[in-house]
């Protein structure tokens, strides 16, 4: 995280720990206010007293720099109505001494109460606010000045203490906010690896998806030109050979653009409104060929809502799906295998995706550690133990579930369920059958 980020970041925690002051602050001095009311002391000052808090809290609460500035009100005002309250019962107290005593301890809780903002400057005014004003309750209740030294070690080790804790706090925070950070980067470009990995093993298939509209492309340009060379040309049919190749031309583009689109090293937490069915067949068209070596594609695309999630982050799911359901099959009886592909509308509006094979299938103690990093079903070499991993992960970052049911011999099932646009995000979770 950069350096600006870091400053921004512990700079919002503070106006967040100071607004959490304040509502403290309110509830004691209503207290005050009341007994004020109740015990007759000068309702007027504590009247406005309690008026100055609650118009604190609500500018606090609506403005980022009101809250920053109210954590000096500990010191510029609650101690100095202490201080006149305590002054005012030297009349009626036996022991004035004992009294500024318990200032000077209502004054170390108001310190610790400062520290909560996590602001060095405002603990420090608030330490020597405290400081004066105890000292000068202590001077006219006849305490020594020997023992009035007390006061400022006292408040100054609560200040100090509470001060190095915040401090380490702070640069806790610092360490968590960049390792966050780190993880997240290590995290893009993992992410990014896998779809590269991918668009390897898809390779082929591509270069032969591209190969036949390329064929159609080349061949009605070459006829057209032929035609011309002999002199055979007919306006209606070479529009018609340009219409066919313009939609070669237009398949390549869609295949160069959802290779594209999976190469693109995209932030895993972009996430926008997409349409799903779109993505499905885009990566249905993309794995289609590798998919048709070992079996015979089913696709069923149903009615789904549309979900928050990112476009790349779903494709890479689905491709990771297809190319394992593709995996799964052995070559070279591929008229009796299935691998289908479904969407649909769940019981609970969620829009879901599911992708069946009909291969080896899985055991119950591999389908325990399916979505584990770094475990795999496959042969060595033939895959990272990361892909269903990541799939998870993504998945949930949408606010989805992912579920496998597999029987060994028998094939298996992966359905993603993702909420709705608006929906409450779905309980993560994997789920093994």
């Amino acid at each position: 995280m950069a350096p600006s980020n870091l400053t921004e970041a512990l700079r919002e925690q503070r106006t967040s720990s100071a607004r959490r002051i304040n509502p403290l602050r309110l509830f004691a001095v209503a207290l005050v206010w009341l007994m004020a009311l109740a015990f007759g002391w000068d309702v007027l000052l504590f009247t406005g007293y309690f008026a100055a808090a609650a118009v604190t809290f609500a500018l606090a609460h609506r403005f980022t720099r009101a809250a920053e500035l109210s954590v000096y009100a500990i010191a510029l005002f609650d101690m100095p109505v202490i201080y006149a309250l305590q002054r005012q019962s030297f009349a009626g107290s036996t022991s004035p001494g004992a009294v500024a005593g318990f200032t000077v301890a209502i004054f170390a809780v108001l310190v610790a109460l400062s520290l909560l903002a996590l602001d060095s400057r405002s603990t420090l005014v608030t330490v020597a606010s405290g400081t004066v004003l105890a000292m000068l309750l202590q001077l006219e209740a006849g305490i020594t000045p020997g023992g009035m030294l007390s006061t400022p070690v006292v408040l100054g080790l609560v200040g100090v203490t509470g001060h190095l804790v915040s401090k380490r706090l702070v640069e806790v925070t610092r360490r968590l906010l960049v390792d966050a950070e780190k993880r997240k980067e290590l995290e893009v470009h993992l992410h990014h690896a896998d779809r590269m990995a991918m668009m390897g093993l898809l390779s082929a298939s591509v270069a032969h998806e591209v190969g036949g509209p390329l064929t159609y492309l080349f061949g009605n340009v070459e006829l057209m030109r032929l035609k011309l060379e002999r002199d055979e040309y007919d306006q209606q049919e070479f529009i018609e050979h340009l219409d066919e190749a313009a939609a070669g031309a237009e398949r390549i583009a869609h295949i160069v653009r959802d290779m594209r689109q999976m190469a693109r090293k995209e932030d895993v937490q972009s996430l926008k409104e997409i349409d799903v069915k779109g993505v499905v067949e885009g990566t249905v068209k993309m794995a289609s060929a590798e998919i048709r070596k070992r079996a015979q594609l089913e696709v069923e695309l149903g009615p789904v809502p549309g979900v928050v999630a990112s476009e790349t982050s779903l494709a890479q799911v689905m491709l990771n799906l297809l190319i394992n359901a593709a995996q799964a099959i052995p070559e070279g009886n591929s008229s009796d295998q299935r691998v289908r592909v479904q969407t649909r509308t769940g019981k609970n509006g969620e829009a879901v995706i599911s992708v069946s094979d009909t291969g080896s299938g899985i055991d119950d103690e591999a389908k325990k550690k399916l979505f584990t990093p770094f475990f795999t079903t496959k042969p060595k070499g033939q895959g990272t133990g990361l892909g269903l991993s990541i799939c998870a992960q993504l998945v949930h970052r949408a606010g989805g579930n992912i579920a496998v049911d597999s029987e060994v011999g028998r094939g298996t099932t992966f359905t993603v369920m993702l909420p709705p646009r608006g929906g409450a995000p779905l309980k993560p979770s994997v789920t093994a059958q």
